[in-house]
């Protein structure tokens, strides 16, 4: 993705600007899980992300797809 693409959600800069505070980390992530940003966390330096969503069936799709962190970014329904 690039500046500019419709497809890009404003939160995926978050892991920029808060990167020095997430190294060596745990993170939580409250929203969509097909954003990609527990990955970004990740590339910031994280050690672990959990990434909870609202929508379970989305969770699912994206603990499936996801399965290449090996468990440093887990996804789970937030009921």
């Amino acid at each position: 993705m690039r500046l500019g693409d419709p497809a890009l959600h404003p939160a995926t800069v978050l892991p920029a600007y808060l990167d020095t505070l997430v190294r060596g980390r745990r993170v939580a992530v409250l929203g969509d899980s097909s954003l990609g940003i527990g990955e970004l966390f990740l590339e910031r330096g994280a050690r672990i992300v959990h990434v909870f969503d609202r929508d379970a069936g989305r969770a699912a799709e994206a603990a499936a797809r996801h399965s290449a962190t090996r468990g440093r970014v887990q996804f789970s329904p937030f009921v």
